[in-house]
């Protein structure tokens, strides 16, 4: 056989492989060779932010070589980004509430050209746009706020919890195990430093305890003794102002969803993959197939279930990454108290078409003084340049679908002025914001919980029951440990007949204040517009409603979830008679009514923030999270994305977002390279053909001029 033949019969073999894996047909001869081939089909489970960015960024990139499939368990997108409606029909934030940074955050970006969000970027000011914190103390059975040296004193503890957590940030050396044990040692020197007498010292003691528990909150820990010191060493945070998103951040999930083909209902329950796809069974008996599976859901609900969803199961590395990271849970709890309209200040008044005022009535404090500043996410200190090229491209993939979807992210409602296409810039949905810049103020009342023995809250509250990084982790995994920097809720108090999980509240804020939903710009250009629209008074015969929102973390926040709504709304009572300084709006009807979320117990999220547990050194079990399960060819089959899986962002959508574009390039970068594969393999065997024609036909010619030959002398001999 000659080597043209050989050549043939080799890349022959290549096209057939190449057929079977994406469905090539259409080859007859004489036809052009070049390859027609399928789409590929990826499937993305979860619709939140991490899935709907990469849906976004491959739909934008690569609509027309591969079908993706959204699907999503619940019904409705935006995941850990959820809206919710209280009694009175007002909307709040029953998840994530904030643009964590406005400098570089790919959903500011997004939420300004979708029209949604307030443009601030081209003010020179940025600093007008930061909120105010202000705090006063309230103490249990205590009809007075704080005052005097006491406030001074708690005031203190504040800024000192705020300094140390800026310098565990920063020290890359610190031998602690945890957090906790990190704040424990810098409290123990601050106490011994100041030399406190013991009402100070109480004071300080108690305002501290707030201090970690609201910390808790913003970052999620189940405790501080919890959470390893590489959390705040890897974690970044944007620059820019800390912003309550307008609309709220669902409505910028809602946008991104628009164009995608979101399946909901689809609770996923098994992943077979290997190097010929994967195959994925869902709990209402469907049944997809794909070249591809990306994996959103929350590390709680992939901790809980691997072992059941994946087969084969996961490699021990990944196993192992998943054990190094935690999940913890973050509640609110809004009560809407109904107040006769007649004893209601018009400015705590609001509806759903008029944002509150960001004053209430009831702030009247002694001396109403301004926080220095709340933490927000324990984390170093960035500049907006980390991430501009990956905000750039993240921002250009979505308006490019955008662009080519308009119909179905537009509403009718909304007038389209001039747009432009370049990263970062609007979409002039709507006109530049006119809206007053008024920096806007958040109010928060501190429980200065009793602390029985303020050693209790330095190193020997740690080590009289933890005495080895070994034993730490063990007691950790198991969740033996308290649920704070404090003994077990109601030890040692003197009114321990109340629920324990009361304990695990740090504060309580009323309506106004980021929870609460404004109307996004769109809606408020669309309220202007309606001229001679008048928000509707509140008149004397009229009752209204006033807002207030608990936060409540940890062991606290599941003891909470595992009671009824009464139950629940008893403790309340409870806990207003034992802080009687509350500002509870005069001739309220009591009880108030309640919504509260339940983010532990929910089987779709099993949970709310990622972060480190103690123990962990670094980030890299993150990192590893990330790495996809690959075919032999190299080619990932099991992509894995979410807020857990950002080494820099965890915790926060943005870095949810931000994981999703990750690996949507790294899928097209791969079909990619597997694209040019096939076509490279279907060259050479269209040439090897071309190159064997010739050459078969010389030989049929040889055949047949021999065969006439043989013909001819045959005749000739039966002549002769």
């Amino acid at each position: 056989m000659s080597p043209a033949a050989v050549q043939c019969i080799y890349h022959a073999d290549i096209m057939e492989g190449a057929m079977k894996k994406h469905r090539i047909s259409g080859l007859e001869k004489g036809r052009d060779l070049s390859p027609v081939i399928s789409k590929s089909r990826l499937i993305i489970i979860g619709a939140g932010f991490s899935g709907l960015s990469a849906a976004r960024t491959i739909l934008g990139a690569a609509g027309d070589r591969v079908e993706v499939i959204v699907l999503e368990a619940s019904c409705e997108v935006g995941g850990r980004a959820k809206s919710g409606k209280l009694p009175s029909g007002t909307a709040v934030e029953l998840g994530a509430t904030w643009f964590h940074g406005i400098c570089g955050n790919p959903l500011y970006e997004i939420g300004v050209w979708e029209g949604l969000v307030q443009d601030t970027r081209g003010n020179p000011d940025l600093s007008q746009f930061e909120v105010d914190w202000h705090v006063d103390f309230l103490r249990p059975f205590q009809d007075q706020l704080l005052n005097g040296r006491s406030r001074v004193v708690a005031e203190e503890a504040l800024e000192r919890f705020q300094e140390s957590a800026l310098e565990m940030s920063e020290d890359t050396q610190a031998p602690d195990i945890s957090v906790g044990a990190f704040l424990r040692r810098k409290y123990d020197e601050i106490i011994s430093h100041d030399g406190l007498c013991s009402e100070d010292l109480a004071a300080f003691a108690e305002s501290w305890q707030f201090r970690e528990k609201q910390q808790r909150s913003f970052d999620g820990f189940f405790c501080a003794d919890d959470v390893s010191t590489a959390f705040p060493r890897e974690f970044e945070t944007l620059e820019g102002p800390n912003l309550p998103v307008q609309g709220g951040l669902q409505g910028i999930a809602r946008s991104l969803a628009a164009p995608l083909d979101v399946r909901f209902g689809h609770q996923v329950t098994a992943i077979e993959w290997g190097s010929g796809g994967v195959s994925i069974s869902c709990s209402n008996s469907s049944e997809f197939e794909a070249d591809a599976v990306l994996v959103t859901t929350s590390i709680g609900v992939l901790q809980a279930k691997h072992l059941d969803m994946f087969h084969p199961p996961l490699p021990s590395w990944k196993q192992l990454a998943l054990s190094a990271i935690r999940l913890g849970v973050v509640d609110k709890i809004f009560l809407e108290f109904e107040v006769p309209g007649g004893q209601v200040d018009a400015l705590t008044h609001h509806s759903p078409r008029s944002p509150p005022c960001p004053e209430h009535p009831e702030v009247q404090t002694a001396g109403q003084t301004l926080v220095t500043g709340e933490v927000w996410n324990m984390g170093r200190r960035t500049g907006p340049e980390v991430s501009a090229s990956a905000v750039a491209q993240a921002t250009t993939a979505v308006m490019a679908v955008t662009e080519r979807c308009a119909s179905a992210c537009v509403s009718s409602s909304t007038i389209v002025s001039s747009s432009t296409n370049a990263a970062g810039q609007s979409k002039g949905k709507v006109a530049p914001s006119r809206r007053p810049k008024q920096r806007k103020s958040i109010h928060t009342y501190a429980f200065m919980w009793p602390v029985p023995d303020p050693r209790q809250l330095g190193m020997s509250g740690l080590t009289s029951s933890i005495c080895t990084a070994t034993d730490y982790c063990t007691a950790t995994a198991q969740q033996q440990l308290p649920g704070g920097l404090l003994l077990h809720p109601g030890e040692g108090m003197p009114f321990s007949d109340l629920p324990t999980w009361l304990y695990g509240l740090h504060s309580i804020r009323f309506n106004p204040g980021p929870c609460w939903i404004e109307p996004s710009e769109s809606e408020m250009y669309d309220m202007r517009r309606d001229s001679g629209q008048q928000v509707k008074e509140v008149t004397n015969n009229e009752s209204s409603t006033v807002g207030a929102v608990l936060w409540i973390t940890g062991d606290s926040a599941l003891e909470m979830e595992a009671l009824s709504d009464e139950e629940v709304q008893q403790g309340i009572m409870q806990l207003l008679s034992t802080f009687p300084a509350i500002p509870v709006p005069k001739n309220a009807k009591l009880p108030p009514k309640i919504v509260r979320t339940s983010w532990g117990r929910d089987e779709l999220y099993r949970g709310s923030y990622s972060y480190l547990r103690a123990g962990v050194e670094d980030g890299e079990a993150i990192d590893i999270l990330a790495e996809p399960l690959c075919a032999e060819n190299g080619f990932p089959v099991v992509m894995f994305a979410g807020e857990a899986t950002h080494r820099q962002y965890p915790g926060t959508a943005h870095g949810a977002y931000l994981s999703g574009f990750r690996e949507a390039n790294r899928f097209l970068a791969s079909l990619d390279r597997q694209d040019s594969l096939v076509a490279w393999s279907l060259a050479a065997a269209a040439a090897a053909v071309q190159h064997l024609e010739p050459e078969s036909q010389q030989q049929q010619q040889q055949s047949s001029s021999a065969s006439s030959i043989q013909r001819q002398s045959s005749g000739r001999s039966l002549a002769a």
